[in-house]
């Protein structure tokens, strides 16, 4: 996705330059994170593990996943 210049439209909202996709976004931030989804574009890394991820917010789905294996499997609760 090329993301640099683009204007907010008539409403506001900003557009995703992907080929055949037609969403829109309230603002540029939105956009670049959902260029994403069509890149495969990981750009936060899990410091225990090494994987990759799209946004903050996945990572932190991540992490909080890990604990709940973690007392699971060593039955910390």
């Amino acid at each position: 996705c090329h993301v640099i210049g683009i204007d907010p439209g008539q409403d506001g909202s900003f557009s995703c330059s992907w080929l055949g996709c037609n969403q829109h976004f309230p603002s540029l931030n939105k956009v670049k994170t959902h260029c994403r989804r069509h890149t495969g574009e990981k750009v936060v890394a899990c410091f225990t593990c090494g994987g990759m991820f799209a946004t903050n917010a996945v990572y932190e789905d991540h992490c909080v996943r890990q604990v709940y294996i973690l007392i699971f499997y060593f039955n910390l609760y």
